[in-house]
């Protein structure tokens, strides 16, 4: 792992000499992150989702590599799912993930193909090293920089957090309620779960292309496509739980008839809240309420999880997108849970707020599509 740190000061001291590419320096970076597990690959899927003015273009869309394409344990988990008799309807994965791989399979219930989600098989030893090379990072930052990250990240906490997401069992239950939650609605939809265990969960096939992708091709549905992800976070919230793992990877899309439709995947990672914290959290995601109150609502939701805010060194002309980026980006560590919904809220914002710098109207815009599909908040 020292070695792999020292590789990278070195080819960080290349590109300040300009001695390589931004494509091969970068390229290493993501190597780099991949190497020392699952952890950092976790951390990279956050940075890359987000619109983060101080990240190079280039690296960012490098770093989605690392939502859907690590490739670990493939042989292993080949052996594995062939001792459960599936039948590959494509030999690689579709999709593969730090924690868990995607495969096409055929459906052993009718004639069609089905979606394997499957635990890699080497993740616990995975998590475990990636444990002790994280701890170890951010010991030489301390005493070698002037960062210290160890206030940011409770690497025990996080290690905790990422173990739980491995029951397949859990997941599939919650998979289940957000199927039941979006079932009556034809463009917000969840996967129909076939089978599970604590390893596998054998699911309905539904494809669909990432926001970028699909923005890129239907770039007069981007207004739509977001204020169809805005609708969902609000139906989710609305029924007590949110998706906290809203990474590009983790939502699709499609064009059904010129009418997006979004599909949402990976249960994970979810926050539950209660009654009073639903109604805190739909008023300040409200772009019909006033600003004030909106931050007053959000204040009172994260007070409502014991955490205290005196210490953040909140302003009062900060306005609810600084808010929430103080809260990720601040050396408070925060509950995992808690920071995984604050993370989903703060991306739908980004979203918002890049196409509010090209139109000012898009909250108009958003609430009438609200309006339309007769929903109120």
């Amino acid at each position: 792992m020292i070695f792999s740190l020292l590789y990278i000061f070195f080819f960080k001291i290349c590109y300040n000499f300009n001695l390589i590419s931004d494509d091969y320096f970068y390229d290493n970076i993501v190597s780099f992150i991949k190497n020392q597990g699952i952890l950092f690959i976790k951390i990279a899927q956050i940075v890359s989702s987000r619109n983060m003015s101080m990240m190079p273009i280039k690296l960012k869309k490098k770093l989605k590599v690392l939502q859907d394409k690590c490739f670990f344990d493939i042989d292993e988990n080949k052996k594995f799912l062939k001792s459960l008799n599936y039948e590959l309807n494509i030999k690689e994965p579709l999709a593969a993930g730090s924690i868990a791989s995607i495969y096409l399979v055929k459906n052993n219930y009718n004639d069609d193909v089905s979606i394997l989600k499957l635990v890699n098989q080497g993740v616990l030893k995975r998590i475990k090293k990636s444990k002790s090379n994280l701890k170890l990072i951010l010991k030489i930052l301390k005493i070698f920089s002037k960062y210290n990250l160890e206030k940011l990240i409770d690497v025990d906490e996080f290690s905790e957090y990422l173990l739980k997401q491995l029951s397949m069992k859990n997941e599939a239950r919650i998979q289940c309620i957000f199927f039941n939650i979006f079932k009556n609605y034809d463009h917000i939809s969840v996967p129909k779960i076939y089978n599970h265990d604590n390893n596998i969960i054998e699911m309905e096939f539904k494809d669909g292309l990432k926001l970028d992708e699909f923005v890129k091709k239907y770039p007069d549905f981007q207004y739509e496509a977001i204020s169809v992800l805005y609708e969902s976070i609000i139906i989710s919230i609305k029924n007590n739980i949110l998706h906290g793992d809203f990474h590009f990877g983790n939502f699709l899309y499609k064009l059904v008839d010129f009418k997006v439709h979004i599909i949402i995947l990976d249960f994970g990672v979810v926050c539950e809240l209660n009654d009073e914290q639903k109604e805190y959290l739909l008023i300040s995601i409200n772009p019909k309420k006033n600003e004030e109150l909106r931050i007053n609502s959000l204040f009172e939701f994260l007070k409502s999880f014991n955490i205290s805010l005196g210490k953040y060194k909140f302003k009062k002309r900060d306005k609810i997108e600084t808010i929430l980026l103080k809260l990720i980006n601040s050396d408070n560590i925060l509950p995992t849970n808690i920071y995984s919904c604050i993370n989903t809220i703060h991306l739908l914002f980004d979203y918002i707020d890049t196409i509010k710098k090209k139109d000012r109207s898009f909250d108009e815009y958003l609430i009438g599509h609200l309006i339309e599909n007769d929903l109120n908040i």
